[in-house]
């Protein structure tokens, strides 16, 4: 048994009520973590009536730190604070291992994607089941160099929309940060140190990139790697809030699917023609199950 993490800003709480959903219904975790502001509370009580959501507030997992504080020290770097948001929802996840009770292993699911079906994460031999993907982005790297002078060791990105922590992993990671910098700080501000100022603004840290990597040379063959048919621009075909229709669709195909709300401009007519052929093949198919 083991609980899943999902940070949640307000603009993702209705894709959000539909993943929750979807995870209770493919792998029923023990704990569902809602990590988000806590005036964002109230929207999950319904779920929490049904089904073993937890809600916490963003500002209580690690202490001294939150969104107003990484987007000071992004100002004070002379950037653009409008991704403070983005390293701080990172920070949650890395530091979800510390949560009272958590489980030996956590699942990190991102709130804006839809399981379809069942998915087994650990291995007969209690490997880590990892989705590669072919990203590549190189200060990723730089920052992982810094942080614990060592480079990526696989021919394959970590990130995906998902991942499955060991907690006493997570744990050795963020030690290792600290035990590595040469000032006292917090690990979350020697991170930020280490990224490449111009980058604060962008995309100069992964915790997917690191943790990933740091598990694989301090613990080899932790990892097994498995393919999953998976979509990443659901929204662009079927809107920021797919259906029952539309999930039922993807389902025949695909293990998960993400609904990225920035995706959707400029597709009405698409969505809408989409949207009718869900409907359609939902009807069509005497064997449908999914929504049903």
């Amino acid at each position: 048994m083991y609980d899943a993490i999902m940070p949640v800003t307000h603009q993702h709480n209705n894709i959000a009520h539909v993943s929750i959903v979807s995870l209770m219904r493919n792998v029923a975790p023990r704990h569902i973590y809602v990590i988000t502001q806590k005036d964002n509370f109230p929207f999950f009580e319904r779920l929490q009536e049904i089904y073993p959501v937890v809600t916490v507030d963003e500002n209580s997992v690690i202490p001294e730190i939150n969104l107003p504080s990484i987007a000071k020290y992004i100002e004070n770097a002379g950037q653009n604070r409008a991704r403070a948001g983005w390293y701080f929802q990172q920070f949650l996840k890395m530091s979800a291992c510390y949560l009272p009770n958590i489980t030996d292993h956590y699942l990190i699911w991102d709130a804006d994607t839809v399981m379809l079906k069942p998915i087994h994460f650990l291995s007969e031999k209690n490997q880590t089941l990892i989705k590669p993907s072919s990203e590549y982005h190189q200060p990723y790297f730089e920052t992982y160099k810094k942080l614990l002078d060592k480079t990526r060791n696989v021919d394959f990105s970590f990130i995906s929309e998902h991942f499955f922590i060991k907690s006493a992993y997570m744990k050795e990671l963020i030690a290792a940060i600290e035990e590595h910098a040469s000032s006292k700080r917090h690990w979350v501000w020697t991170i930020m140190n280490a990224v490449e100022p111009k980058l604060l603004s962008g995309a100069g840290f992964s915790e997917y990139e690191t943790y990933g990597n740091f598990v694989n040379t301090v613990h080899p063959e932790t990892f097994v790697l498995r393919p999953l048919k998976t979509i990443r621009y659901g929204a662009r075909r079927f809107g920021p809030i797919p259906n029952r229709y539309d999930l039922y669709r993807l389902s025949l195909s695909h293990s998960y699917a993400s609904f990225e709300s920035w995706d959707t401009e400029g597709r009405p007519l698409k969505i809408w023609a989409e949207k009718l052929l869900s409907a359609f093949i939902y009807y069509a198919n005497p064997r449908r199950y999914f929504g049903s």
